[in-house]
Protein backbone atom coordinates (compact mmCIF):
# COMPACT_ATOMS: atom_id res chain seq x y z
CA UNK A 1 0.00 0.00 0.00
CA UNK A 2 1.59 2.81 -1.20
CA UNK A 3 2.22 5.65 1.71
CA UNK A 4 -0.07 8.67 1.51
CA UNK A 5 2.12 12.26 2.86
CA UNK A 6 -0.57 15.45 2.07
CA UNK A 7 0.06 19.13 2.03
CA UNK A 8 -1.37 22.24 1.20
CA UNK A 9 0.26 25.39 -0.70
CA UNK A 10 0.80 28.48 1.82
CA UNK A 11 -1.65 31.24 1.25
CA UNK A 12 1.31 33.55 1.32
CA UNK A 13 3.43 31.74 -1.15
CA UNK A 14 3.11 29.31 -3.91
CA UNK A 15 5.30 26.86 -1.98
CA UNK A 16 4.65 22.90 -2.30
CA UNK A 17 6.37 20.81 0.13
CA UNK A 18 9.47 19.07 -0.46
CA UNK A 19 8.93 15.50 -2.06
CA UNK A 20 10.11 12.33 -0.28
CA UNK A 21 13.30 11.10 -1.14
CA UNK A 22 11.98 8.02 -3.28
CA UNK A 23 10.14 9.84 -6.00
CA UNK A 24 11.40 8.12 -9.46
CA UNK A 25 12.96 10.42 -11.47
CA UNK A 26 10.29 10.98 -13.60
CA UNK A 27 7.81 11.93 -11.14
CA UNK A 28 10.41 14.53 -9.31
CA UNK A 29 11.25 16.01 -12.90
CA UNK A 30 7.40 16.92 -13.18
CA UNK A 31 7.17 17.70 -9.68
CA UNK A 32 10.11 20.44 -9.85
CA UNK A 33 9.26 21.72 -12.92
CA UNK A 34 5.53 21.85 -11.47
CA UNK A 35 7.28 23.93 -8.49
CA UNK A 36 8.88 26.56 -10.54
CA UNK A 37 6.14 27.23 -12.85
CA UNK A 38 4.06 28.09 -10.00
CA UNK A 39 6.57 30.63 -8.60
CA UNK A 40 7.13 32.19 -11.85
CA UNK A 41 3.10 32.09 -12.84
CA UNK A 42 1.74 33.08 -9.15
CA UNK A 43 -2.03 32.31 -10.16
CA UNK A 44 -3.80 34.73 -7.85
CA UNK A 45 -6.92 32.90 -8.43
CA UNK A 46 -5.57 29.09 -7.46
CA UNK A 47 -7.13 28.80 -3.94
CA UNK A 48 -3.87 27.72 -2.42
CA UNK A 49 -5.76 26.93 0.72
CA UNK A 50 -7.95 23.75 -1.06
CA UNK A 51 -4.23 22.98 -3.17
CA UNK A 52 -3.08 19.51 -2.83
CA UNK A 53 -0.28 17.05 -3.40
CA UNK A 54 -0.34 13.20 -2.10
CA UNK A 55 2.69 11.38 -2.95
CA UNK A 56 2.52 7.33 -3.04
CA UNK A 57 5.28 4.72 -3.73
CA UNK A 58 5.62 5.33 -7.74
CA UNK A 59 3.76 8.85 -7.94
CA UNK A 60 1.56 11.69 -7.20
CA UNK A 61 -1.45 13.20 -7.09
CA UNK A 62 -2.28 16.62 -7.41
CA UNK A 63 -5.39 19.03 -7.19
CA UNK A 64 -5.23 22.72 -7.86
CA UNK A 65 -8.31 24.43 -7.33
CA UNK A 66 -9.86 27.87 -8.33
CA UNK A 67 -10.86 30.08 -5.45
CA UNK A 68 -14.31 31.03 -6.90
CA UNK A 69 -15.34 28.36 -9.92
CA UNK A 70 -15.83 25.22 -7.68
CA UNK A 71 -15.74 22.98 -11.13
CA UNK A 72 -12.31 24.47 -11.71
CA UNK A 73 -9.85 22.02 -10.61
CA UNK A 74 -7.11 21.26 -12.35
CA UNK A 75 -6.05 16.98 -11.76
CA UNK A 76 -2.89 15.37 -12.11
CA UNK A 77 -1.91 11.82 -11.75
CA UNK A 78 1.92 11.45 -12.60
CA UNK A 79 3.64 8.07 -12.14
CA UNK A 80 7.11 6.93 -13.46
CA UNK A 81 5.46 6.21 -17.02
CA UNK A 82 3.04 8.96 -17.90
CA UNK A 83 0.97 11.77 -16.58
CA UNK A 84 -3.02 12.53 -16.96
CA UNK A 85 -3.84 16.16 -16.53
CA UNK A 86 -7.57 17.81 -17.01
CA UNK A 87 -10.04 19.39 -15.96
CA UNK A 88 -13.15 17.96 -15.93
CA UNK A 89 -14.86 16.39 -17.81
CA UNK A 90 -11.37 16.74 -20.31
CA UNK A 91 -7.89 15.29 -19.94
CA UNK A 92 -4.52 14.84 -21.94
CA UNK A 93 -2.40 12.20 -21.37
CA UNK A 94 1.37 12.97 -21.21
CA UNK A 95 3.28 9.27 -22.08
CA UNK A 96 6.43 9.85 -24.54
CA UNK A 97 8.86 12.42 -25.81
CA UNK A 98 7.69 15.01 -28.14
CA UNK A 99 9.39 17.05 -30.18
CA UNK A 100 13.08 16.57 -27.96
CA UNK A 101 11.16 17.73 -25.11
CA UNK A 102 10.21 14.94 -22.30
CA UNK A 103 6.29 14.25 -20.96
CA UNK A 104 6.68 15.53 -17.65
CA UNK A 105 8.01 19.10 -19.43
CA UNK A 106 4.69 18.98 -21.99
CA UNK A 107 2.53 18.11 -18.55
CA UNK A 108 3.92 21.27 -16.30
CA UNK A 109 3.66 23.33 -19.56
CA UNK A 110 -0.50 22.26 -19.95
CA UNK A 111 -1.32 23.48 -16.13
CA UNK A 112 0.72 26.70 -17.14
CA UNK A 113 -1.71 26.96 -19.92
CA UNK A 114 -4.88 26.01 -18.44
CA UNK A 115 -3.75 28.72 -15.52
CA UNK A 116 -3.50 31.73 -18.30
CA UNK A 117 -6.42 30.62 -20.05
CA UNK A 118 -5.22 29.08 -23.00
CA UNK A 119 -7.22 26.27 -22.89
CA UNK A 120 -10.62 26.64 -24.07
CA UNK A 121 -13.24 23.49 -23.29
CA UNK A 122 -16.07 22.67 -25.43
CA UNK A 123 -18.69 20.72 -23.66
CA UNK A 124 -21.71 19.45 -25.82
CA UNK A 125 -25.11 18.12 -24.82
CA UNK A 126 -27.42 16.52 -26.30
CA UNK A 127 -30.67 18.04 -24.51
CA UNK A 128 -29.07 17.97 -20.91
CA UNK A 129 -27.45 14.96 -21.21
CA UNK A 130 -23.13 14.99 -21.83
CA UNK A 131 -22.37 13.70 -25.15
CA UNK A 132 -19.01 15.16 -25.98
CA UNK A 133 -15.71 17.27 -24.86
CA UNK A 134 -13.40 19.12 -27.30
CA UNK A 135 -10.54 21.09 -25.98
CA UNK A 136 -8.50 23.40 -27.73
CA UNK A 137 -5.15 25.77 -26.72
CA UNK A 138 -5.70 28.92 -27.91
CA UNK A 139 -2.75 31.03 -29.40
CA UNK A 140 -1.67 34.51 -29.34
CA UNK A 141 -3.93 35.59 -32.47
CA UNK A 142 -7.04 33.66 -30.38
CA UNK A 143 -6.79 31.41 -32.79
CA UNK A 144 -8.08 27.35 -32.18
CA UNK A 145 -6.01 24.39 -32.26
CA UNK A 146 -7.80 21.21 -31.53
CA UNK A 147 -5.93 18.88 -28.90
CA UNK A 148 -8.29 16.25 -28.06
CA UNK A 149 -12.04 14.85 -28.05
CA UNK A 150 -13.68 12.75 -25.72
CA UNK A 151 -16.66 11.12 -26.81
CA UNK A 152 -19.36 9.03 -24.49
CA UNK A 153 -21.40 6.42 -26.07
CA UNK A 154 -24.75 7.14 -24.51
CA UNK A 155 -28.47 6.61 -25.96
CA UNK A 156 -28.38 10.94 -26.36
CA UNK A 157 -26.46 10.28 -29.52
CA UNK A 158 -28.65 9.46 -31.56
CA UNK A 159 -31.57 11.41 -30.09
CA UNK A 160 -31.59 13.94 -32.72
CA UNK A 161 -34.82 15.83 -31.86
CA UNK A 162 -32.97 17.25 -28.76
CA UNK A 163 -31.60 20.12 -29.50
CA UNK A 164 -27.53 20.56 -29.33
CA UNK A 165 -25.82 22.81 -27.34
CA UNK A 166 -22.31 23.64 -26.55
CA UNK A 167 -20.61 25.15 -23.46
CA UNK A 168 -17.65 26.95 -23.98
CA UNK A 169 -15.11 27.98 -20.97
CA UNK A 170 -11.69 29.11 -20.98
CA UNK A 171 -10.75 28.94 -17.36
CA UNK A 172 -8.21 32.01 -16.20
CA UNK A 173 -6.51 31.51 -12.70
CA UNK A 174 -4.91 34.75 -12.72
CA UNK A 175 -1.61 33.51 -13.75
CA UNK A 176 0.94 35.81 -15.20
CA UNK A 177 2.45 35.21 -18.93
Amino acid sequence: MAQQLSSSLSPVAIGLADPPATLPAEVGQFYDELRAMLEHVRPSELDTERAAVSFGVDGLGLELPHVSEADWTIHARVTRHEAVVGVDPMHEHFKWDEAGRRWPSLAVDFIAEILRGEIEIHTEYRGTTLIRTRHFRIDAEEQRHELGTIGLLRPALFMVWKPLRTQAVRMRFGAQR
